[in-house]
Parts: structure tokens; sequence; C-alpha cells
């Protein structure tokens, strides 16, 4: 119950510095949150996407999951 969390979607092209396509707090409430972000700006591109989990404030209770992330084309 003293969950808290920033969900963070980062992507990488090549060896740059990862770039934030979004980011949700969340908080622990019995619900799942639904995510829905466009990449089309990355069409055509090859890049790495990075699911980062982040606590937001102590860590000591966290327990966090991306739950079946996918790309739909």
């Amino acid at each position: 119950p003293n969950c808290k969390v920033k969900f963070q979607l980062n992507f990488r092209e090549g060896s740059a510095t990862p770039e934030n396509l979004g980011q949700w707090d969340q908080v622990y409430d019995n619900s799942i949150q639904g995510v829905d972000v466009d990449l089309s700006r990355l069409a055509g591109r090859s890049v790495q996407l990075i699911l980062v989990v982040l606590a937001d404030g102590p860590a000591t209770e966290d327990q966090a999951v991306w739950i079946n992330p996918r790309v739909i084309k």
C-alpha cells in the first residue's frame, strides 16, 4: 500500500543519450494504469525502447512491473 513509483518510456538511437517519450506516476490504488504512446516520430529509425521504473521516494515497499508491453504497427 505504500508503493509510489514513476514509469518512464525512453528510447535510444545507436549510442546516443536516451530520450524520454513519456513519464507516468503510479501509486498503489488496486488498479492498473494503461499507457498509449504515439511512436510515429520514430518511424523508419532503428531505436531501442527502454522501459524504466523509478522509486518516487523510499523504495522499501515498491513492487512495480510493466504488464504486457508491446509495439503495434
